[in-house]
């Protein structure tokens, strides 16, 4: 049995894949990595609340079979797009280095559909950087998902994302945009368990192959 790490269990796909891991009988412990408690108590959970500010505090922590990033934040609740980029680049790119240093074998991102380091638009230029310096890393397995837009139970309000949804809705009625049409986070939560177990290398899964089978 195995160990899983989880870095973002607090947002909506996190908190679907904690708790799909935590019945997972592929895995014997789940170690999470907050910055608040989630206040929740299971047999094979481990919490770890920790300050990603000092990595160096909580870095040998990060060790097990299979590390999962579901880790983000919004523009407006960043506050600006220097502490976006902390939380969405910085904060992930230490987590999967220190995968790389204890030797983590498996290693599994959230990005997003359009990311490209080369993209005149902020997001999809913090998301396509990470992508790549994610690709770096000598971790043997590296499985980066880019969906589009995601629909689910949400502590975070994100206006910008429900209208999005409400467009794609009303196209996909009419059998438009089809293959873009929103995946709910429980459904992209099963996929990064399944393209984890898998044994191939390093891959990039676009949202067409995401979509597939859901």
């Amino acid at each position: 049995m195995k160990t899983a790490l989880l870095l973002g269990a607090s947002g909506m796909t996190g908190n679907y894949l904690l708790h799909q891991l935590l019945e997972h009988p592929e895995y014997k412990t789940v170690k999470i990595f907050v910055r608040k408690s989630l206040s929740m108590n299971h047999p094979k959970l481990v919490e770890f609340v920790v300050d990603f500010n000092q990595p160096e505090s909580w870095q040998k922590e990060v060790s097990g079979d299979i590390a999962y990033s579901a880790f983000g934040t919004t523009l407006s609740t960043a506050g600006s797009k220097e502490k976006q980029w902390k939380i969405d680049h910085t904060y992930q790119l230490q987590f999967a280095q220190a995968c790389e240093r204890n030797k983590v074998p498996v290693y599994v991102l959230i990005s997003s559909m359009g990311a490209n380091k080369n993209s005149r638009f902020f997001y999809m230029k913090m998301k396509g950087d990470l992508d790549e310096q994610i690709l770096r890393l000598s971790i043997p397995s590296i499985h980066i998902l880019r969906p589009g837009s995601l629909k689910g139970d949400r502590k975070e309000y994100r206006s910008k994302e429900k209208r999005s949804l409400a467009i794609l809705r009303f196209f996909n009625r009419m059998g438009l945009f089809r293959k873009y049409r929103a995946i709910h986070g429980n459904d992209l939560a099963k996929k990064m368990i399944q393209f984890g177990i898998n044994d191939q290398q390093k891959v990039i899964h676009e949202y067409p192959e995401i979509l597939k089978s859901n």
